[in-house]
């Protein structure tokens, strides 16, 4: 599972499942962003030949083929609410081998090829898997795009850490806190206004020290955090509304972000609300004191005059100890 766009904004494990089940036949090739950011977890990994992959939120698999691709691990465990993204990733699993031939001739075998990795899709909500009954046997788990999603994120981090072997690693990311601002100032919005939102509030996230110390808190070591660079492709980008710009190539590191003067809050906040998710907030009592509101947090993120939105990621590795 992955990002969410601001069309989505119903509470429950229910309403993740139904919005991804909608997207699951055109999940992988809707856009770039998933596709990519899956090849780039796996210099994020590292992975090793043998080792056990648990892939939370693991969507149509992408991550773990792709980590499989460029390493043959032992196991692949995929765990996500959403039965239509599963159906795709199952889809996915290689056939079995077909049995060679004996030869009967006095000509040596060949090498054997690396065994068939034990693949499994599991439809299950990843902050409970207290039905799992792998404990200490995992040397990956990996997050992908959803960490944010989760209405109570240390505690979910703090409850898959037993299933990490002694020196197993985690991996995770979240959005920076200059990524997909339109949405995150509707996510900061939700509770002044009764409106529920899927996933929880990113105000805690203030940049990687953010991270950082929630790994170190969850009782991860020898963290590593850091920012990506910029996806211009990421599902949530807050839309230009024919009053922004794309920063160009001649810009370097912030090629791909996005540009609007801030006088122009409320134009972007009427294409916001466009989609048929958002009529909580285009509708009903009160919808001009919303849309002040909006443009009030919009506002305070200018600079000179600008607001800025950079697609970026702040990626997390942590490891268990060494027991």
């Amino acid at each position: 599972m992955t990002t969410t766009n601001a069309n989505v904004f119903q509470g429950g494990e229910n309403a993740i499942a139904n919005h991804y089940d909608g997207r699951a036949e055109k999940y992988d090739t809707h856009t770039t962003f998933h596709a990519t950011l899956a090849r780039e977890y796996v210099g994020f990994v590292e992975p090793r030949e043998g080792e056990r992959l648990l892939d939370l939120a693991c969507g149509t698999g992408l991550v773990g083929f792709e980590l499989l691709s460029h390493a043959p691990l032992s196991v692949i465990h995929g765990i996500d609410i959403s039965p239509g993204m599963l159906s795709i990733a199952r889809s996915k699993i290689p056939p079995a081998p077909a049995p060679k031939p004996l030869l009967h001739h006095p000509i040596p075998p060949p090498t054997s090829p690396p065994p068939q990795p034990e693949i499994t899709f599991t439809q299950h909500d990843i902050t409970d898997l207290s039905s799992l009954p792998s404990l200490s046997t995992y040397d990956i788990i990996t997050i992908c795009s959803a960490f944010i999603l989760l209405p109570s994120p240390l505690h979910a981090l703090k409850s898959w850490f037993p299933y990490l072997k002694p020196g197993g690693r985690i991996v995770l990311d979240i959005p920076h806190p200059r990524s997909m601002i339109g949405l995150g100032i509707f996510a900061k919005l939700a509770k002044e206004f009764d409106i529920p939102v899927m996933g929880a509030s990113r105000d805690w996230i203030t940049g990687t020290e953010s991270l950082e110390g929630m790994m170190r808190e969850a009782g991860l070591e020898r963290i590593k955090v850091f920012e990506t660079r910029i996806f211009g492709d990421i599902p949530a980008a807050t839309p230009l509304a024919e009053c922004g710009w794309v920063v160009g190539e001649d810009e370097g590191e912030l090629k791909g972000a996005r540009e609007w003067d801030v006088q122009v809050g409320e134009r972007v906040w009427e294409e916001m609300v466009k989609g048929e998710g958002m009529w909580r907030w285009r509708e009903g009592e009160g919808t001009e004191k919303k849309k002040r509101r909006w443009v009030e947090e919009w506002e305070k993120l200018a600079t000179e005059g600008k607001v800025r939105e950079e697609g970026r990621l702040i990626v997390g590795v942590g490891y268990r100890g060494v027991e």
